[in-house]
């Protein structure tokens, strides 16, 4: 018998921080082979960049109690921004053989940009005025990293009102 193994999706698979990561593999048995069930394995296999070569152990254990299910899902809050993963499935065939398969597939975090605004929005004040304005989270956050340390640097501009055209 003769085994071939997919993950369906596009590698690298990129996903959002608020999102779910869901892969599916496929076994496919050769014509000739005899039928039985297909034993599924994952792992993660590699996480390249921020992290160095270690794996966060959440991830591992995630991987690791897929056992059986052609199914992967997890969330994405699990992973950490800058870094690669590569995920592995191996499937097997119970049919006294025992003929394998594997297939990996690369993920990692969508690279979102910083969100920004001054509660309370655009205002209008005169100059007498005493004016408080406040860029803290949840005004101002990175979604890639929720818990960084922000720099604020603040610029205060002249409005000068346009003239009226005669």
């Amino acid at each position: 018998s003769v085994l071939t193994l997919t993950i369906s999706g596009p590698d690298p698979a990129v996903v959002p921080r608020h999102g779910v990561v869901a892969l599916a593999a496929t076994a496919t048995v050769s014509e000739c082979g005899a039928a039985g069930n297909v034993d599924f394995l994952w792992d993660v296999l590699a996480a390249e960049g921020a992290l160095g070569p270690e794996i966060p152990p959440l991830l591992s254990r995630i991987a690791s109690t897929s056992f059986q299910t052609s199914m992967l899902r997890f969330s994405a809050a699990h992973l950490v921004s800058g870094v690669v993963y590569t995920i592995r499935c191996r499937a097997c065939l119970d049919d006294g053989l025992r003929a394998c398969s594997t297939a990996q597939i690369r993920l990692h975090l969508l690279d979102e940009p910083m969100r920004g605004s001054i509660m309370g929005g655009d205002r209008i004040v005169a100059t007498d005025d005493v004016l408080r304005l406040n860029a803290c989270p949840p005004a101002i956050i990175d979604p890639d990293d929720p818990s960084a340390s922000l720099l604020y640097s603040w610029t205060c501009l002249l409005y000068t009102s346009p003239s009226p055209r005669d």
